[in-house]
């Protein structure tokens, strides 16, 4: 039953991929005035952090061979840079107007649950996720090694990046994300938008499995705008009658072990219940959002509305 009743409610979810934003003559004209004034205030200062973290980035691993680049940083260029880059991050969404962050639940050790689950993914600004949880390790796109200051803290990070053109390099980044989250503890925690895109947080789209592939523990980490909230969820499924009071986490079923789609979609449809929104099967296949029934793809809206459309805006 409960099953039928998400199934409904997605059916009749707004198209996640679309925004649609309504202001008020007031809200117009606050953002006027914060444009003018407050904005370029914020963008300066911002860019000065930034300027700042770069050296502090490219220091981390000067000097390291690429084998020692391929293993966790250890020393002095962890305890040292690591606590400087994570004042400087948290600075630079503080000038943003970040100024405080509600943070519910608590956080597990990498040896607990080396992979944290965020959703939904709504902008960039998801990424202030990474202040609150102490910069986990990030899935990254390889194109964004070129831009400037960012190719310089994911290397920082030691982030894995893949390249959504490339399938080989798609099966390299999925073995390290398993070789990582099966080291017990002696990588950092990794963090992952298991979306895999940006929605518009109406509905949670179908998760993508690689994070789940190794079979490790997940925590679910809930974001909630505008009201700035970080939620780390309890335990999932509940642990038995005697164990309740134990902060245990999400540890996959031996069938889910052995079937990372049906553990993604459980993890998927927590989340979205926690949330309050649907849990549907929109993905994004390429730059095209489509619905996924059984192995079909089909798109959200008819390509025939569309061409009709073009064709009543050209006359």
């Amino acid at each position: 039953m409960g099953r039928n009743n998400n199934e409904a409610r997605a059916a009749g979810a707004a198209n996640p991929f679309v925004h649609e934003l309504r202001l008020s003559a007031w809200r117009k004209l606050q953002v006027l005035l914060m444009g003018l004034v407050l904005f370029p205030v914020r963008v300066a200062l911002a860019a000065l952090l930034f300027l700042l973290m770069w050296p502090v980035a490219k220091l981390r691993l000067a000097g390291l061979s690429a084998e020692e680049r391929a293993q966790p940083v250890r020393g002095w260029r962890s305890w040292v840079l690591h606590p400087m880059m994570l004042l400087l991050s948290r600075a630079v969404f503080f000038s943003l107007g970040f100024f405080w962050v509600k943070v519910k639940g608590r956080q597990a050790a990498p040896k607990e649950a080396p992979l944290l689950a965020v959703a939904p993914h709504s902008s960039f600004l998801d990424m202030l996720i990474l202040c609150v949880a102490g910069l986990p390790t990030v899935v990254s796109r390889s194109e964004n090694t070129t831009l400037p200051v960012i190719g310089a803290l994911l290397e920082f990070n030691q982030s894995l990046l893949v390249s959504r053109k490339d399938p080989e390099s798609r099966r390299r980044c999925a073995a390290q994300l398993s070789e990582r989250l099966q080291s017990n503890g002696r990588w950092p925690q990794m963090l992952l938008f298991p979306e895999g895109t940006t929605t518009n947080g109406q509905a949670l789209i179908k998760f993508k499995h690689g994070g789940f592939a190794p079979g490790v523990p997940v925590q679910p980490v809930l974001l909630r705008y505008p009201n700035k909230l970080v939620r780390f969820l309890p335990p999932f499924p509940p642990p038995p009658i005697d164990h309740w009071q134990q902060d245990l986490l999400y540890s996959p079923s031996e069938e889910e072990k052995r079937d990372p789609t049906l553990y993604a979609d459980n993890v998927q449809k927590l989340m979205a219940q926690k949330l309050g929104v649907p849990a549907t099967d929109y993905v994004m296949e390429g730059k095209l959002p489509v619905w996924k029934l059984g192995c079909l793809c089909l798109p959200l809206e008819p390509p025939a509305r569309k061409a009709l459309t073009i064709l009543q805006c050209t006359g």
